[in-house]
């Protein structure tokens, strides 16, 4: 790719149409990874920690694609004029307010890639302890810092390295995600999940106020992507493939897999524990293997997410700063994340 070419991809000239390299079903799967991480799981079973199952799913689909679809009617424009949401809100904000929006939407995002690569890490301690390995927690940091440099390492070569990552990555996560459903439903029925009594619900006076509490949390999750809504459109060869792209993957496979992190999270309130990382759930109905399986899954898609943040963010700071150098850029917000991580 020749530098003209890197400008279009990274800078902040306008794609033609004919240049553009993602269809809807590149949208789809790039937006699928994006929102398929250990977020999933930590948003659901703090939801299944205060709600009932089966309110806690129907409260959680509703909201969620609810809220899902003026935050992704922002994509039109991006795929119309192939630039990124940065470039237009500059004629609204201005260059400095709109920076300053930037500067806060990405340091928001990067706790959560923490948040991500620590679980990553995690999720292989717990494993490899269930096998006898005897690791402490002190490793937690240093495991982590694997989940950040291997999306670095994708992210660092553009968007195609990015849309081939995905292409494999995410049949295999979604194959891996409804596994985990049926592994969970083996030991225990949708009956007994309801009966379940949500294990900090006396922390709220009513459902009612817990309703209202988890509603505007994924209120608040569903325009938490805002700063990377520009980044993919901008590629998408049409206004449709954008739109339906980014409800279906980005909107639906999340909340599925925000559901799957509820129903990994009642399974264990059952249990009398308080749970976000579903490796933790697999490993007590069966063992390492099983625990193995969610690991696949955390790990595939902890790193896919970990490229697609850091490109986000790269592209959109550079929107801003055009004549920063976009490695640079990437290894000032990767270096960030490994601060926020340690």
């Amino acid at each position: 790719m020749n530098p003209s070419e890197k400008e279009t991809y990274y800078g902040i000239l306008p794609i033609k149409t004919n240049e553009r390299i993602y269809g809807f079903k590149d949208t789809f799967l790039i937006t699928a990874g994006y929102g398929i991480a250990t977020w999933c799981f930590v948003q659901g079973a703090w939801i299944s920690s205060i709600l009932p199952f089966y309110i806690a799913l129907l409260v959680t689909v509703a909201g969620i694609m609810l809220f899902s679809i003026p935050a992704f009617l922002v994509t039109i424009l991006p795929s119309r004029y192939g630039c990124d949401i940065w470039i237009y809100q500059r004629a609204i904000y201005g260059y400095r307010l709109n920076l300053i929006f930037l500067i806060i939407a990405v340091a928001f995002g990067s706790g959560w890639d923490a948040v991500n690569a620590r679980v990553f890490a995690d999720s292989i301690i717990m494993v490899a302890n269930s096998m006898g390995a005897g690791l402490g927690p002190n490793l937690t940091p240093w495991i982590s810092i694997v989940c950040v440099l291997s999306g670095f390492a994708i992210a660092i070569k553009g968007p195609i390295a990015v849309k081939k990552t995905t292409m494999i990555i995410i049949p295999t996560l979604l194959v891996v995600g409804v596994a985990m459903v049926i592994l969970i439903l083996w030991h225990i029925t949708p009956q007994e999940l309801n009966a379940v009594k949500p294990i900090y619900s006396n922390d709220y006076n009513s459902i009612s106020e817990s309703i209202v509490y988890v509603t505007e949390s994924n209120f608040a999750y569903a325009f938490a992507w805002f700063a990377c809504l520009g980044v993919i459109p901008r590629m998408v060869k049409s206004e449709r493939s954008s739109i339906w792209g980014h409800l279906l993957g980005m909107g639906l496979v999340m909340t599925g897999f925000i559901c799957i992190g509820i129903l990994s999270g009642t399974y264990m309130s059952a249990l009398g524990i308080y749970s976000e990382n579903i490796t933790e759930s697999l490993l007590h109905i069966g063992g390492p293997f099983f625990g193995s399986i969610s690991l696949i899954a955390i790990a595939c898609a902890n790193i896919s997410t970990q490229a697609l943040e850091l490109y986000a963010f790269t592209l959109a700071t550079k929107v801003l700063k055009p004549d920063w150098s976009y490695k640079k850029i990437m290894v000032g917000w990767l270096t960030l994340i490994l601060i926020l991580t340690f």
